[in-house]
């Protein structure tokens, strides 16, 4: 458990509340500034907290109240930034033993190297390897320790995409792999969701929400939180009527359906992600409960994927593959239906503003 609070001389005050977990990897995802870095330095004792506690399993690493503050080479954990800090001077095999006892060194090393997939550079130094290279002896170094968690500063931000996916998926199988409770920061939302089990949201020195990665991208608690996810479309709406489980809503003058969410709000915001948006240019048969007719206003290229941006008396967008891009024929413009279905519009209370979830 992390309630913590720190504040810079002249710049922000941060305030985190969270479960720190003891078993999976949970993320701390937000933008850039929000305190990412910072929160993971306090839990490993590169930074102290103004007061407050940090609470890891049954360890007590910092107590305000109490004076308790666990140095860092007593807190057990493994430490990983974007840059893999190796010994220049040492091979693959010694810079992953560093910091492993002696009579553990050939039994363990080399099963780490296997596991990241660079038993075959265990004789190169430094300066014979890749920068993907490098990060993985760093991982193998950090986890061959055997430290109680793991925490992660963006470990992949600094490679190029093409060893930045390589590493992602075989990180993936490395952290299942070795069964260590891992503590993850980073901004990039497919890096969020192929690693983490848990995601904490943080924006502006908090937390906004905490839960399974799946339910807190698919359902953000609050309009600050669909924002942080990347939720395209965030529409103000009223609950015009209810009816069989479903929620009639006045979105700036278009009718929507959703689910209804149960609570006496009327006042939501609809928020619609752009991968739940199908595009036609034409009747056609569909079980979508909203299909709404608007306008191209952009398109552009998002990685294998494109981006249109449509006015359909709000702002919506849509995920299409190329294929579709040409089938359809778009262009700015054009006239389109946007159809959506209604357990794709996620409402959250307009009145909710955001405080920590767990």
């Amino acid at each position: 458990m992390i309630d913590v609070w720190k504040a810079f001389p002249g710049g922000p005050s941060l305030r985190f509340e969270l479960d720190l977990k003891t078993a999976g990897i949970t993320v701390l995802y937000g933008p850039s500034g929000s305190g990412k870095t910072t929160l993971l330095r306090m839990i490993a004792g590169l930074d102290r907290p103004d007061r407050g506690r940090i609470d890891f399993g049954a360890a007590t690493w910092f107590d305000g109240a109490a004076r308790t503050n666990v140095p860092p080479q007593k807190r057990r954990v493994g430490y990983v930034t974007q840059e893999p800090a190796l010994f220049p001077h040492l091979n693959v095999l010694d810079n992953a033993g560093f910091g492993v006892p002696a009579p553990d060194r050939p039994t363990r090393v080399p099963k780490m190297l296997i596991l990241m997939g660079i038993a075959d550079l265990a004789a190169r130094f430094p300066h014979e390897l890749s920068g993907g290279q490098k990060q993985r002896v760093a991982l193998a170094r950090a986890v061959a320790a055997r430290p109680d968690v793991l925490l992660l500063d963006e470990p992949l931000s600094a490679l190029d995409a093409a060893a930045r996916e390589a590493l992602r998926r075989d990180l993936a199988r490395f952290l299942r792999a070795v069964s260590l409770p891992t503590v993850l920061v980073t901004h990039d939302r497919a890096e969020a969701l192929a690693l983490g089990d848990d995601v904490a949201l943080l924006a502006e020195g908090r937390v906004l929400q905490q839960g399974p990665i799946a339910d807190v991208f698919s359902r953000p608690a609050s309009i600050e939180a669909a924002r942080v996810v990347g939720v395209e479309a965030v529409v103000p709406a009223r609950i015009v009527s209810r009816n069989e489980g479903l929620a009639t809503l006045d979105a700036s003058g278009t009718t929507l359906m959703a689910m209804d969410p149960g609570t006496e709000v009327s006042d939501v915001f609809a928020c619609i992600r752009a991968d739940e948006v199908i595009l036609e240019t034409g009747p056609a048969p569909t079980s979508a409960r909203n299909r709404i007719a608007g306008s191209v206003t952009s398109i552009q290229a998002e990685g294998a994927l494109v981006r249109v941006d449509i006015d359909c008396g709000f702002a919506l967008a849509a995920f299409i593959t190329r294929a579709a891009l040409r089938e359809l024929n778009l262009a700015p413009g054009s006239k389109v239906s946007a159809m959506v279905k209604a357990p794709a519009v996620h409402l959250v209370p307009r009145d909710v503003a955001g405080p920590a979830t767990r």
